[in-house]
């Protein structure tokens, strides 16, 4: 059945196989933190899950964003009415796929959820590329307005979080004391894609990867490949991404929506300096 899901244990080389009605073709998953999944359907819930203990805690609403105008399940094909930028412009409609699927370009968490006290769901909007977080107790989703185009990847670090454009430079905001920070870090970037990653002796490290792109001939499509990934660290006393030369005991797994970073010492069968 579509409901029927697979995870993969590298530890032991073994799949396991569970049944998660919560995961259906009408869910999208819009992220995935400390083995947790972010799901949303085309109603306007958003949920965290935990799919091994079917743990979950409900975030605010899409209709609760302070750009949602309204929501009419009356108005078939364009229930939501969306505020359109810049100030002044009219409003556009979406339709429930299309909000579940395009407003929200992704999202991570800052704490396990257990950590009901520090946990944060942050996410980037499509609109202006646009920063919003929230916990579980709030009625409705907080907008940074001040960081826009900060979209290649963002993190949560030393409870800060930090939003990354494609030169390199960061945009942190303090969710306690909502100031916002813009750091205009220097870096020779000419990747394709880029990683935000807390390393695992507390140091934020950026990840560029570089993709080849080939079409393939039979199903007449592109399909691209990694051929390469620079390592750079932050130092933030010179502003400056520096190159790292080798990750030594650190394995990165790099995601669309969260990296992590293990110590393969800590993990049998894991070698080190590897993504």
């Amino acid at each position: 059945p579509s409901s029927r899901r697979r995870f993969f244990n590298p530890l032991v080389n073994r799949l396991h196989r569970i049944v998660l009605p919560e995961i259906s073709r009408r869910h999208r998953c819009a992220g995935s933190s400390f083995g947790w999944l972010i799901l949303m359907d085309e109603s306007p819930s958003i949920f965290v899950l935990n799919p091994l203990t079917r743990d979950r805690i409900d975030l605010p609403p899409l209709s609760s964003f302070p750009d949602v105008v309204s929501l009419d399940y009356y108005s078939v094909g364009r229930e939501y009415t969306v505020r359109s930028p810049p100030p002044g412009s009219n409003p556009y409609s979406l339709n429930l796929r299309q909000m579940r699927d395009s407003f929200i370009r992704k999202m991570i968490l800052s704490h396990n959820p257990y950590d009901r006290r520090r946990f944060l769901a942050i996410g980037i909007l499509n609109r202006h590329e646009t920063l919003a977080y929230c916990t579980p107790g709030d009625a409705s989703w907080r907008i940074v307005d001040e960081i826009q185009g900060y979209s290649e990847d963002l993190i949560c670090f030393n409870e800060n979080l930090y939003a990354v454009n494609k030169s390199g430079s960061l945009a942190v905001h303090n969710p306690n004391s909502n100031a916002t920070e813009f750091l205009d870090v220097s870096a020779e970037l000419d990747g394709d894609e880029l990683y935000l990653v807390n390393a695992v002796e507390e140091e934020l490290l950026l990840v560029s990867r570089y993709l080849d792109f080939e079409i393939d001939v039979v199903q007449y499509q592109e399909v691209c490949s990694t051929y390469k990934f620079v390592v750079y660290r932050l130092d933030r006393s010179r502003l400056k991404w520096e190159k790292a030369e080798n990750l030594n005991d650190r394995i990165f797994f790099l995601g669309t929506n969260s990296s992590l970073a293990i110590k393969a010492s800590d993990h049998w069968g894991c070698k080190g300096n590897m993504i």
